[in-house]
């Protein structure tokens, strides 16, 4: 799929305009840090309490939590996709892959990062 760009939004990218990255940013989403943040503190409260690990059943124990901060689980997918590439919290992430996770929660490869 080609993608076209005129000179003047590879400039405006390129040479830092708000308006360029904004339109840019509006077409493709984007994540806050804020949202980040959130579900980085969440995944803590498992990752750090080996008891909450070892009763940790799959996406729907966190769903709830992500809600809470409005984080819906489009969002909550990119996030945990971009804490694995990143290699947070890759144990607890990997434990999502069950029965008790959607089927488009439940893995979170590398070469999926754009979807």
């Amino acid at each position: 799929m080609a993608i076209s760009a005129s000179s003047g939004q590879i400039y405006g990218l390129l040479n830092g305009f708000e308006d360029a990255i904004d339109h840019e940013l509006e077409m493709i989403g984007f994540v806050t840090q804020d949202e980040i943040n959130g579900v980085g503190k969440i995944l803590d409260e498992f990752f750090l309490d080996e008891s909450k690990m070892a009763n940790f059943k799959g996406f729907y124990d966190l769903e709830h939590k992500f809600s809470k901060i409005g984080v819906d689980r489009g969002q909550a997918n990119k996030i945990l996709r971009y804490y694995y590439a990143d290699g947070s919290f890759e144990e607890l992430i990997d434990e999502i892959n069950t029965s008790d996770s959607p089927s488009e929660s439940r893995t979170f490869n590398l070469r999926d990062y754009d979807k």
